[in-house]
């Protein structure tokens, strides 16, 4: 896929073909890898987790070429508030912070 330039790239999920499959993952990193953007935030969706994910698990450890994985929180990147949920079936019922 041809992708502009740009300083952010955000991926907002379902880039795993088969229910966040290692290999997926890997493949998707090392495309990840080759965008020029200098921040690359993913947003991972259902198509990407198989199971329920701790709150606490380190995202980024599934995807080292990313700038931030989210779980469910709030980054500023070049003075913007981008906020995210990854998919997980135990936030089905999430209510959004206040502020937002």
């Amino acid at each position: 896929y041809n992708v502009p330039t740009g300083d952010i790239l955000i991926h907002t999920g379902d880039f795993c073909r088969h229910q966040g499959a290692v290999k997926d993952f890997a493949k998707f990193d090392a495309w990840l890898k080759q965008q020029p953007h200098p921040y690359k935030l993913v947003v991972l969706g259902n198509h990407d987790m198989d199971t329920y994910i701790p709150e606490d698990e380190d995202l980024g450890k599934m995807l080292p070429s990313a700038s931030h994985v989210f779980q469910k929180e709030e980054v500023t990147v070049m003075g913007l508030r981008i906020f995210g949920v990854s998919w997980n079936a135990s936030m089905i019922d999430l209510e959004l912070p206040k502020g937002l």
